[in-house]
């Protein structure tokens, strides 16, 4: 069943590449969508975390080598799999702009470690930059309704919280427990998007899940704070926008997703904080996948029936 949300976006006929053309081998798919990716990620990772101790950064500030990491491990899987036009051409690809653009959302939360006022005024300038770039070709017609508006501040402040509780978790949580959680959700993402009408934005979602796991298992014992906040909940969540408002993604799949990272939040149930760390991050691990499977399934019974 198809949600208002995108039926909203008849304008999005202009967006081949967010529709799903450009399905691939599988072999060249792995290549392109995980190893690639991970690879540019394994490198990064090790380059950026040696000039952060040439430079005498703190050894265990893995911020903002995850965020550089990421943004451009992404953004090397994005060229691969749908190389983005420049100026771009289309929304899905301003994704890979968006990215990039994080790094410096991802330096700037850095800097502004120790002010949390000027953190959640980064959060809420890149957070509404993003959702505008994203909705650009609604824009007009969704702003000229109080409702419309209502729904534009509604997905920025998402945007902003996503953000937020992120940072948040990192600060509460180990960074084995929060990494594997959001590698679950951010595949999770990349199955319901695949089967929702669009196989491109799922391989995307996947170069970023690729990404993910390679900056969680180098950066063991860092804070990825400024990393998985402005980066990873930024993609991910221009992701959903693209697949909620211009192809098939159903509205109510779109939500369970992007309020799944708050189930980490029960790593500090005191049933659970007793626990071995491998367990507390298998028994949250558990909780997470609940809300991504039954958002797979609502994909799965909702997905559009292609001709042959």
């Amino acid at each position: 069943m198809k949600s208002g949300l995108g039926r909203a976006a008849s304008v999005a006929a202009a967006l081949p590449m967010a529709r799903g053309i450009g399905l691939m081998s599988p072999i060249l798919m792995l290549v392109k969508c995980l190893l690639l990716p991970g690879a540019v990620a394994l490198v990064l990772f090790l380059v950026f975390r040696w000039l952060a101790g040439r430079i005498g950064a703190t050894p265990n500030d893995g911020g903002v080598a995850a965020a550089a990491s990421l943004a451009f491990a992404y953004a090397a899987g994005h060229a691969a799999i749908a190389a983005p036009a420049f100026p771009p051409v289309d929304v899905t690809d301003r994704v890979s702009w968006i990215a990039r653009a994080s790094l410096l959302a991802a330096l700037a939360s850095s800097a502004a470690a120790e002010r949390p006022l000027w953190r959640w005024v980064n959060r809420v300038l890149f957070s509404a930059l993003t959702v505008v770039a994203m909705i650009g070709p609604i824009l007009a017609e969704r702003s000229q309704t109080w409702t419309g508006l209502l729904w534009i501040v509604a997905v920025v402040a998402v945007f902003v919280f996503s953000w937020a509780n992120i940072d948040a978790l990192d600060d509460r949580v180990s960074p084995a427990t929060l990494g594997v959680s959001l590698i679950l959700i951010v595949f999770g993402t990349a199955l319901a998007l695949a089967v929702s009408g669009s196989v491109v934005l799922g391989q995307l979602c996947a170069a970023l899940g690729a990404s993910l796991v390679v900056v969680v298992a180098l950066a063991r014992g860092s804070t990825l704070r400024a990393g998985l906040g402005p980066v990873c909940s930024t993609v991910l969540g221009a992701l959903l926008i693209d697949g909620g408002v211009y192809s098939e993604l159903p509205a109510a799949v779109a939500v369970l997703l992007t309020a799944a990272p708050l189930t980490l939040w029960t790593a500090r149930l005191p049933v659970l904080v007793r626990l071995r760390g491998w367990q507390r991050t298998l028994a949250v691990a558990l909780m997470t996948i609940l809300p991504v499977a039954l958002a797979v399934v609502l994909s799965f019974s909702d997905s559009p029936r292609y001709e042959e």
